[in-house]
């Protein structure tokens, strides 16, 4: 009887927490002046936490899963004032997007558990010894930026990026690890690839006015709609997919739990749809040399042994795909042979512009966050994106880069990413199958979306580049297996 009205109080307790949690997030939000539609879901999730910590029993489950989530979000908080862009007027601000907030709270129960447990820490030094700097640096260039108040608004996004690969490379540290990440990004683009389908057939196919307003969807100067998902514009839903869809599909057709693979090759279906559906021609390039990476690395794979029967399935998944991808046939084609807008086009004299600013700030750079806002006084010809938007900004990861904190820092991330792909050429190597095959696929996606980023609008420190980092630490963590024999099942020690 005892233990009935325990159970009974624990769940009214719980309860309560929801209610309370719900109310005090909403409330604060309102009260700090956030009028986003995303403020709402924020306040469910709030509600929801403590059910998903007493169901999965663990603290650091749903807020992992609410880090991948938010993740393919938009939402961010700014308690302080609204800025502007461009030549609207410069009102200082401060952005924290939410996937820093469960971050910081994953990073705080890590922290203690190094602590109370005297458990060792991974740095990986090669790779984050010259983000760190380049951390540093973005946050030095406050001194000498023109606009500092748009630096101070990057630092958020800098710090966030660091710490996601250092977190995910020390959290990848068993098999069953490595199963988790893989569920959460399946629910995550299972989701977000369900909600971009909705919005495509009921705005492109029906016309109706359900997930968004159609004018939100439809492409200026065109015909053409595209879905975005839960994000801002359609080409960083394709990025997510990019990231996501090659770790999907590997275990969705390898040798592995019938119930994981379903979740799993679901998910895949759904996104590889919704990819198509935002048109974006970077995320479709992106994900053919995803797929071109893991055909050249799989070979080297120890993979491939679970791989070896999925040829019957994948001889009924191509021809699935194929049929799937039939209704954008010829919007596929006039999207790869047209340039509506002359947007390819704009990409030349865009890198033109960043080299006029690299050639006049080689060394320091004009400071984090700066180029949009400086750009017009080296380059007086460089193209506006619209009348409250300002000039546009670089569409190369790199030459932004190096337009915003000098060729040195250009050099030290190179230096990084070359030091990571050694690693993750490690990683493809272990045995245990779960680890082989999510650093195979992420390193695939990684790959992709850094192609994709040669072409997009990617400054160091956003939101592209946090997901980004979030890969890129799945691929550390998992490299370490290679330490080992390769087929442990785990490799925390103390």
């Amino acid at each position: 009887m005892s233990t009935a009205l325990h159970e009974h109080n624990l769940k009214k307790n719980i309860l309560a927490v929801s209610i309370v949690g719900f109310a005090v997030v909403l409330g604060s939000a309102i009260a700090l002046g956030s009028s986003s539609k995303w403020t709402l879901a924020i306040a469910v999730f709030a509600a929801v936490l403590p059910l998903m910590v007493r169901a999965m029993r663990s603290l650091e489950k749903p807020l992992f899963l609410g880090l991948v989530f938010f993740m393919a979000t938009p939402y961010d908080i700014n308690p302080w004032i609204r800025r502007g862009y461009g030549n609207t007027v410069l009102e200082p601000g401060i952005t924290i997007k939410i996937t820093a907030v469960f971050l910081a709270a994953l990073v705080f129960i890590w922290i203690s558990r190094v602590l109370w447990r005297k458990t060792a820490v991974d740095w990986f030094a090669p790779v984050m010894l010259p983000l760190g700097v380049l951390v540093a640096w973005g946050i030095f260039s406050l001194t000498f930026a023109t606009y500092p108040e748009f630096t101070a608004d990057r630092i958020p996004g800098l710090l966030t990026s660091f710490f996601l690969v250092l977190f995910m490379a020390n959290y990848i540290d068993s098999a069953e690890k490595a199963r988790f990440v893989m569920t959460c990004m399946a629910l995550t683009a299972g989701f977000s690839g369900l909600l971009a389908i909705l919005q495509y057939v009921t705005v492109a196919v029906l016309g109706l006015n359900i997930f968004g307003s159609p004018e939100d969807f439809w492409v200026v100067g065109s015909e053409m709609i595209r879905a975005r998902g839960l994000m801002g514009h359609p080409n960083d839903l394709g990025l997510i997919f990019v990231g996501m869809l090659p770790a999907l599909g590997l275990f969705g057709v390898a040798k592995l739990e019938p119930r994981f693979k379903t979740l799993c090759l679901g998910a895949f279906i759904l996104g590889f749809i919704a990819l198509l559906t935002t048109l974006s021609r970077g995320s479709w390039i992106g994900f053919f040399l995803a797929v071109m990476v893991i055909i050249a690395l799989s070979q080297r794979s120890f993979s491939r042994r679970r791989l070896r029967g999925a040829f019957v399935m994948l001889a009924i998944l191509i021809p699935l795909l194929g049929m799937m991808a039939a209704p954008f046939a010829g919007t596929i084609v006039n999207r790869l042979s047209s340039d509506e807008s002359d947007a390819a086009q704009s990409r030349i004299p865009l890198a033109k512009s960043a080299l006029k600013v690299i050639q006049a700030n080689p060394v320091e750079g004009v400071g984090l966050g700066n180029y949009k806002q400086v750009v017009l006084e080296y380059d007086p010809g460089v193209m506006i994106g619209g009348e409250d938007d300002g000039p546009l900004a670089a569409h190369n990861m790199l030459l932004y880069l190096a337009a915003e904190l000098g060729i040195p820092a250009l050099v030290l991330f190179l230096f990084a990413c070359t030091s990571l792909f050694f690693k993750g050429l490690r990683g493809i190597r272990t045995r245990l199958a779960e680890i082989n095959l999510l650093c195979l696929g992420t390193f695939a996606g990684l790959a992709g979306i850094f192609a994709s980023s040669m072409f997009e609008d990617v400054s160091f420190g956003g939101t592209r580049f946090q997901y980004m980092c979030f890969l890129a630490g799945i691929v550390l963590g998992c490299s370490r297996f290679a330490r080992y024999s390769g087929a442990e099942r785990s490799v925390r020690r103390p």
